[in-house]
């Protein structure tokens, strides 16, 4: 995990621009924890292990979540690529229930009595729109079954070869 952190401590720094005296000055003032620049370098070297303290306090600093720092570039994909499976399923159950509701507003706007006031009640609605919305959504929606598994069962061994790889 000590490698992990300093190639991650590493890369974030690098991706803010940050040089060691920024990011010890950064993380002083914003948690009050003081790391010289001499021993950041220790750290992203892998010479000196953070203790825990330090370690949530440059995750803090930096605005990365501590496990973030922790994986490896695949454990990261698959991380992301599960929240994005879980925002998907979401949304899929969000359509869902979008469309018992279309079909309730339906059932209502039926039982009224007269055709000049079930017009006037599927205009209120908006009804049409608001199909074409449902349908267009669930179209979209169609296909994510298979993404949200493909995301859920990533195929780690083809990104650990080519993610944890040493950079040539």
């Amino acid at each position: 995990m000590q490698h992990r952190f300093a190639e991650s401590l590493t890369r974030e720094r690098a991706e803010r621009n940050l040089s060691l005296r920024a990011l010890s000055e950064a993380l002083e003032e914003a948690t009050g924890i003081k790391i010289d620049p001499s021993g950041l370098k220790r750290i992203e070297s892998g010479e000196r292990e953070p203790r825990l303290n330090e370690a949530l306090a440059i995750s803090q600093t930096l605005g990365v979540d501590l496990p973030l720092l922790a994986l490896t570039d695949s454990m990261r994909v698959r991380t992301a690529a599960s929240w994005v499976a879980d925002s998907l399923s979401t949304l899929n159950e969000q359509v869902d229930e979008l469309v018992g509701r279309l079909e309730y507003v339906d059932a209502v706007i039926d039982s009224i009595t007269g055709e000049e006031r079930r017009d006037a009640a599927r205009s209120y609605f908006r009804v049409d729109k608001l199909r074409k919305i449902v349908d267009s959504l669930q179209k979209l929606t169609e296909p994510m079954g298979s993404v949200i598994s493909a995301y859920r069962h990533p195929s780690s061994a083809v990104l650990e070869r080519t993610l944890d790889a040493p950079e040539t």
